[in-house]
């Protein structure tokens, strides 16, 4: 099913965001995908962009960021994982926060969404606006190409999901985001050095 972005989610990005900030939402997108892919597809800057709604150089750009924090490794294209984990434990909740917005129709997100939607229920679901979709708070996503992006890829989807949890979501809400977190990213098939190291070892053996 293909979901569109509304029309004015760009306006609220322009607005919400802070263009002075040396890590933009938009990285963490970025390296969420890149580190999901990171031992299952090989992947190219002009692919990693298409698969979040970006141009090749604006998918470059956000990993130079990244790396820039940490939290990026450009000599094998890896995700500094524990880097990331950490600055989403400690740092999202506070440097990328949102307030829910008015009532729309969109794709649900944070405990509504899988797999938080099997743990925590709420009378009002979170929404990132969208032309289709279920009634919820508008939450401003990290990208607006982000609804589309996460219909076509389920595990980026959870991941962003779990983000958003912690963007919005009360103390007891961010604990068992963080865990689903830390066990969708932890997974030691996702880590390119990891990955490198396998393939070093076999090169050896």
């Amino acid at each position: 099913m293909a979901v569109e972005v509304v029309t004015g989610v760009d306006d609220a990005h322009s607005r919400f965001w802070n263009d002075n900030v040396s890590i933009k939402p938009f990285d963490v997108v970025v390296a969420l995908k890149a580190h999901l892919w990171a031992a299952n597809v090989p992947w190219s800057f002009e692919r990693l962009g298409t698969s979040v709604g970006v141009s090749a150089s604006q998918a470059h750009a956000a990993t130079r960021r990244l790396a820039e924090a940490g939290l990026y490794r450009p000599a094998d294209r890896s995700v500094r994982v524990h880097a990331l984990t950490a600055f989403a434990a400690h740092g999202i909740p506070h440097v990328l926060p949102v307030p829910p917005g008015p009532l729309v129709v969109g794709m649900p997100t944070p405990h509504a969404a899988p797999p938080l939607c099997h743990e925590l229920s709420y009378s009002e679901a979170y929404v990132w606006p969208a032309s289709e979709g279920v009634p919820g708070r508008a939450i401003v996503p990290l990208h607006p190409a982000l609804p589309a992006a996460g219909t076509q890829d389920p595990q980026l989807y959870a991941a962003l999901a779990l983000i958003d949890a912690l963007r919005v979501g009360r103390v007891r809400d961010r604990q068992l985001a963080m865990s689903a977190l830390d066990r969708l990213l932890g997974e030691p098939a996702r880590d390119a050095s990891w990955v490198r190291a396998r393939e070093l070892a076999r090169d050896a053996g």
